[in-house]
């Protein structure tokens, strides 16, 4: 998904539950100080994001956040890091793929959204389902499927597991060069 996508699938994630959070999967990292990403002393808050869509964040977690939920930081392991021991109990995650939309760029690389869940929790599971509902409102499972070598359609209007938003659909077909992961360029 482009940044665009990542944006209209925070607002529909954002519509369905307002106490969603998003976060560095790092989190215990202060990703605004770079490049050292110096870690986090257990007296503060998570840094959360406004939205999916923050840069050189490959993997973001998000969890809904209980009314008066604080975290507890135990630590430090033997690395020094302090991580958080009571998660929120409904949590996702959500690896960003792809790189800023610039110039000459002909591939996007693909990305994930993962969600885990006890067998016997349905309660956590139908919240999981919920995210995966949202989805088509911002993307298509709809994909012509190309040649590596030679750039051209093998199978046309494919409806595969990838899901790529609709900004990026559009940015694909301004160029038939274009594709993600060098597979996958937006259908007919």
């Amino acid at each position: 998904m482009s940044p665009l996508d990542l944006e209209a699938l925070t607002r529909l994630i954002l519509a369905k539950y307002p106490d969603m959070r998003f976060a560095d999967y790092d989190y215990w990292t202060d990703s605004s100080v770079s490049p050292s990403r110096r870690l986090r002393p257990p007296n503060l808050r998570v840094q959360y994001k406004e939205s999916l869509n923050f840069p050189m964040n490959w993997f973001v977690r998000m969890w809904r956040e209980p009314p008066g939920w604080e975290p507890f930081w135990p630590g430090p392991n033997e690395n020094g890091i302090y991580w958080i021991a009571n998660f929120p109990r409904f949590e996702a995650s959500i690896q960003c793929g792809g790189l800023p939309i610039v110039g000459t760029q002909l591939m996007w690389r693909d990305g994930r959204i993962m969600g885990s869940y006890a067998p016997d929790d349905i309660e956590h599971r139908r919240f999981i389902a919920s995210l995966f509902r949202l989805i088509p409102k911002v993307a298509s499972q709809m994909v012509n499927i190309i040649d590596q070598k030679t750039g051209e359609v093998i199978e046309r209007s494919v409806h595969t597991s990838l899901w790529v938003g609709h900004d990026l659909i559009r940015w694909l077909r301004e160029d038939p060069r274009r594709s993600v992961e060098g597979v996958y360029q937006a259908p007919d």
